[in-house]
């Protein structure tokens, strides 16, 4: 599929955006929940290359931290920030494609932001992103030896 075709899909999730109901589809394909250290990013789908602010930071924990909600298959769907606090609030939400393909929406920070991965051939080929204040955006992935 082409970029532009994600970046319309991208744009038409975000106009139709209900965080609430989007929380909801998403902790439904979570089986699994584990916690991860605050402000981690090694769980996050996305190649450091393809992520606004680059990190592979954090690790699991069994202390407080964050919580991060995982699929049947171990892909996270959920990440949480003070998860069972009256506070608690939704960070990424995840659901993905039978081909490794997903759709990521982030909600805090200068978001909401929904980005659209897609996987071709076994890897990571672009991602469109639509943001709010109508702010579009492409990263074509290119890889070489393997990366």
């Amino acid at each position: 599929m082409a970029w532009q075709e994600d970046l319309d899909e991208a744009r038409a999730r975000l106009a139709g955006l209900d965080p609430d109901r989007a929380l909801a589809s998403a902790r439904a394909a979570a089986v699994t929940w584990r916690r991860v250290e605050s402000f981690s990013a090694f769980f996050l789908p996305l190649p450091p290359v393809a992520q606004d602010v680059p990190s592979v930071g954090g690790a699991w924990t069994e202390d407080d931290g964050d919580g991060v909600g995982l699929d049947a298959a171990g892909r996270p769907v959920v990440h949480l920030l003070d998860p069972g606090e009256r506070w608690e609030r939704a960070k990424h939400l995840w659901w993905w494609d039978d081909d490794g393909s997903f759709v990521e929406l982030e909600l805090m920070g200068s978001g909401p932001h929904v980005r659209r991965a897609r996987v071709v051939d076994g890897r990571l080929a672009h991602v469109a992103t639509a943001s709010s204040h109508d702010r579009l955006g492409v990263r074509l992935v290119t890889w070489r030896d393997g990366r």
